[in-house]
């Protein structure tokens, strides 16, 4: 009998956190469900770890890559073995509150123009104390695909990481684009979204870890991260539903050399792809200021989110 939804974990040499987001899909007020781990050919001691989880729980399904198969083709590997009808990818670093499927089933569940949902993110350090918090909503409700896609197009990815998200697997037709391998997450919203609403809780339901080896490989990627959204804006930019004006094409030019500039990544250069480097320079302090803002009113928030969880714990126990 298969499950109603499936929790996709696709992971490498990720031994140190997988354990905890095994349990946190483990401890699940909603048990209808098929936990499935890809390791992409780790070596490290994934494969020893998930023999004692397989033992333990029926519900536990894990397969192993005789070779690394890079990132994208792992993620649709692991959609491949999905048999339920609603996805919910978990990256092995990450953590679901207990009630994330719950939450997030009765979202989708309850509007069949659904296609996509989204829950609020508490950014956690290695130690997962709170320092940040992010969602796309500021209250529970749903809103149009095509004015999402609009939204993220000319931003960023507000819809969120994988783990915040859940879908039909029916709709997530051809998988992952593995021609955005940077932007794997965002191409996938992005097919989702014009087929349907997005339904968003702000609610905290996903504990996104930032960590050392997670930040030093997003630095180090941060050109050929660029470059996909220079091509998923190049793509959509044309659809009717994109409200194309000078304001915006110059805030997402500024967004864009401003990104290049924090990643050090050929910045001098890349830089005068979208500005005249001495507008942008001129603009600089300004960005920097707001992007301090902006993560400082993000720590309050996820500070006030632990305190008021802690609290409501101690009430029930």
């Amino acid at each position: 009998m298969k499950s109603l939804v499936s929790v996709c974990i696709p992971t490498f040499n990720y031994g140190e956190f997988i354990s905890g987001a095994i349990r946190s899909v483990l401890s699940q007020s909603f048990p209808d469900f098929e936990l499935i781990v890809v390791d992409n050919a780790s070596t490290d001691a994934t494969a020893e770890l998930m023999e004692t989880f397989i033992r333990s729980d029926p519900r536990i399904r894990f397969y192993r890559n005789t070779e690394n198969i890079g990132i994208v083709k792992n993620f649709n590997r692991a959609l491949e073995h999905a048999t339920g009808d609603y996805v919910k990818i978990l990256c092995a670093d990450d953590l679901l509150a207990s009630s994330a499927l719950e939450r997030s089933l009765a979202l989708i569940q309850s509007n069949p123009e659904v296609s996509l949902v989204t829950t609020g993110r508490l950014l956690v350090d290695f130690r997962l104390r709170p320092v940040g918090y992010s969602s796309y909503c500021s209250k529970e409700g749903s809103v149009a695909g095509s004015e999402v896609i609009d939204r993220c197009l000319f931003g960023t990815n507000y819809v969120g990481e994988p783990s915040a998200v859940l879908f039909r697997r029916r709709q997530a037709t051809g998988g992952f684009d593995e021609s955005y391998p940077h932007l794997l997450d965002m191409a996938m919203w992005f097919h989702l979204l014009e087929q349907g609403r997005l339904a968003c809780t702000p609610e905290p339901l996903t504990y996104i870890r930032q960590h050392e080896r997670q930040l030093t490989r997003d630095n180090q990627r941060t050109g050929q991260l660029l470059e996909d959204k220079k091509r998923i804006f190049s793509a959509y930019i044309a659809k009717p539903y994109v409200q194309k004006t000078a304001l915006r094409m110059f805030l997402w030019r500024l967004r864009a050399a401003y990104s290049f500039w924090k990643g050090a990544y050929n910045a001098g250069r890349k830089i005068s792809e979208f500005l005249p480097p001495i507008l942008f320079y001129f603009l600089l302090p300004a960005l920097v200021i707001a992007d301090l803002l902006g993560r400082a009113r993000s720590r309050v928030r996820a500070i006030g989110y632990m305190r008021q969880t802690s609290s409501q714990e101690r009430t029930a126990a």
